[in-house]
């Protein structure tokens, strides 16, 4: 089955301009046990190129049908999808590939009733093209914001800012760190790891965390590039 990414705007972060992510949904239901609870998949395009490097990305279950995202550019957030659960193959070709190529990337990911996980396409540290899979932690909150942020950027370890104190430090590609804060607007910065807030490289820009939500930064792109950028992508906590 071909299936055609709908982008729809996600989130807008002010710097000098306006900086969007792109998305592409799917319903999701909460009903069911774990063993027969769908699962939901996130995909991210975060290799930037040329033109928004479109690329066809194919979501193969293991002994089951494939689902084809044609044309999807850099910056675009696909999902969640809602899957049955099961092993599966997500393989990024080039745009108008024939489904037979060979993939320039390809990872398998199991996604286990009721799961709520990401596969994204980045760059590593030194450039190279990778694919990386998270969980995403979508746990109870009570009443607060969780913010995660994951390192998906040819870049350093970086330094995030709330205001002008550090409140993730040293991290690096290809990893994570999540955070609960009070719900509410914050200023947002990255800077290289040891250096200051002076030598940020992106923000300050104003985030609102919602109460009761995931909010998931993928920093992707290339600091040396000049395409560094925060995706953001809003998930309900349970």
């Amino acid at each position: 089955m071909r299936v055609r990414a709908i982008r729809v705007l996600v989130a807008t972060l002010a710097l000098t301009g306006l900086l969007t992510a792109t998305t592409v949904g799917a319903s999701a239901t909460e009903s069911g046990t774990y063993w027969t609870k769908k699962a939901k998949l996130t995909l991210v395009h975060g290799v930037p190129g040329k033109a928004g490097f479109p690329v066809d990305i194919t979501l193969r279950k293991w002994g089951g049908a494939a689902q084809r995202f044609e044309g999807v550019t850099f910056g675009t957030i696909a999902g969640p999808l809602e899957v049955p659960k099961g092993l599966y193959r997500v393989a990024i070709r080039p745009a108008g590939a024939k489904w037979s190529s060979k993939p320039v990337l390809s990872k398998w990911v199991w996604l286990w009733g009721g799961s709520n996980r990401s596969v994204v396409a980045h760059l590593a540290a030194d450039g190279t093209p990778r694919l990386s899979a998270y969980t995403n932690d979508v746990r109870p909150t009570w009443g607060k914001a969780r913010v995660t942020v994951r390192h998906n950027a040819a870049a350093p370890k970086v330094d995030v800012y709330a205001g002008t104190s550090p409140v993730i430090e040293d991290l690096r590609n290809p990893y994570q760190r999540s955070i609960v804060v009070p719900a509410g607007m914050y200023p947002i910065s990255v800077a290289p790891a040891n250096t200051s807030y002076a030598q940020r490289v992106f923000g300050p820009a104003d985030l609102h965390f919602a109460k009761d939500t995931v909010t998931i930064v993928y920093a992707v792109g290339s600091l040396a590039g000049g395409s560094f950028t925060p995706l953001v992508q809003v998930l309900p906590t349970r």
